[in-house]
This record gives structure tokens, sequence and C-alpha cells, in this order.
């Protein structure tokens, strides 16, 4: 459960998205997606999902990341 008192089986999930890929629209949108909607869909398969502050922390490194991706590129 979401306290820890259950987890016989359990590992995180982890996207990573190099800064190549942060030059295509639909690689941002598809994160973007995923960070709105991982909690509900999380569930929706049985999954245990995360705070929802963790997803918002997640989704604010991310669009630093596109944020600092973009400079370099602009700066190049």
């Amino acid at each position: 459960m979401k306290d820890g008192s259950y987890a016989p089986l359990s590992r995180p999930l982890f996207l990573y998205v190099s800064s190549k890929a942060i030059d295509k629209p639909e690689v941002v949108d598809f994160i973007n997606f995923y960070l709105d909607n991982a909690g509900e869909l999380a569930q929706e398969v049985g999954y245990i999902a995360l705070p929802d502050n963790i997803y918002n922390e997640q989704k604010q490194k991310f669009e630093q990341f596109v944020e600092g991706a973009a400079t370099a590129t602009n700066q190049q």
C-alpha cells in the first residue's frame, strides 16, 4: 500500500530523456502527458501511484531540463 506495508514485488518506473530527444516536440508532449496523468493511469492498471507532489516536482525538473536544452541549442 501507499504506506509501504505491502511491497513484495515492487520497483519504480523510470523514463530517461536525452538532451537530443528533447529536440522532438512529440517527446516533450509525451513526457508532459505522462507526468500529468501517471498517477491516475497507475491506479487504473493496479499500480500504486506516487504522491501528487512528486509528479509536480518531476514536472518542474523536466521543464527546467527542456528550457536548459533549448538555451544550449540557441547558444550554438
